[in-house]
């Protein structure tokens, strides 16, 4: 599905420390696809080839580098990628919390916005939440390849951020899963506007599920779930330059007849 133009290719790796899939890797006559991988098509090596060397099957040249976009905030959304690498630089608390309260203009079911927010702000704390995570995972088998991946070197819990922000909700407001998640997704828009970078932290909310332990140390009742997570920090060694592609959204129109 994905190759590499090796007349354009300089083999300086970037498409291998951004690829969450492991698609790529140095072989002896340069980067080369892993033949056991598979490609998601999110395109993160495409964002961030310095010379758009990467080629997708059934894309052209032009369809997988579209020209740029001049309105901001179509600008923003496209730009948007999830980060997997961190400085250790914490994120201003002031920024946080403006954004955090913009965002709490987000549409909400009977305006009820039942859900609330943990900040776990700081390496330490967030390295605390992890570690007992993955404790928790490796003694029950929950995840097991957090534990696995995490004696290699990689977390794919918190991806190394200074901060994570956990959006919880109880189980019988109006939408407890749908406002938190469209809060957090305009939280997100207005946070990389500020140069941070965020990742959707899937797993925690899957580890937090199984064990009350963890929804305890985010301070959360007994009879509140955590809905989505947010990691947040500034990138380190990531960048994307390059508009990608993204297919056409797919809808049934359903119309009447026009005045």
């Amino acid at each position: 599905m994905v190759s590499i133009d090796k007349s354009l290719c300089i083999n300086c790796g970037t498409c291998m420390r951004n690829c969450a899939m492991g698609v790529f890797r140095r072989g002896e006559t340069g980067v080369e696809i892993h033949p056991n991988r598979r490609c998601i098509l999110c395109m993160h090596c495409a964002g961030s080839c310095p010379k758009k060397a990467l080629r997708f099957e059934g894309l052209t040249e032009a369809e997988t580098y579209p020209e740029g976009v001049s309105e901001p905030l179509e600008k923003l959304i496209r730009s948007r990628r999830s980060i997997r690498h961190y400085k250790e630089q914490l994120p201003p608390r002031e920024l946080l919390e403006k954004a955090m309260n913009t965002a709490f203009y987000a549409p909400s079911g009977k305006n009820q916005r039942a859900y609330q927010l943990t900040v776990v702000w700081g390496k330490a704390q967030v390295e605390g939440l992890r570690d007992r995570c993955l404790a928790l995972c490796e003694e029950f088998g929950e995840a097991p390849e957090l534990p696995k991946l995490m004696k290699y070197g990689t977390d794919l819990l918190t991806c190394g951020a200074p901060c994570m922000i956990v959006a919880w909700s109880p189980e019988d407001c109006l939408n407890p899963v749908l406002d938190p998640a469209v809060y957090l997704a305009q939280l997100e828009l207005l946070l990389v506007q500020e140069g941070l970078g965020t990742c959707w932290g899937g797993y925690l909310r899957q580890v937090s599920d199984r064990f009350p332990e963890i929804r305890e140390l985010l301070g959360m009742p007994a009879d509140c779930r955590v809905r989505c997570a947010l990691m947040v920090g500034y990138p380190k060694g990531e960048r994307y330059p390059n508009p990608v592609w993204r297919p056409e959204a797919s809808a049934i129109w359903l119309e009447g007849e026009q005045a």
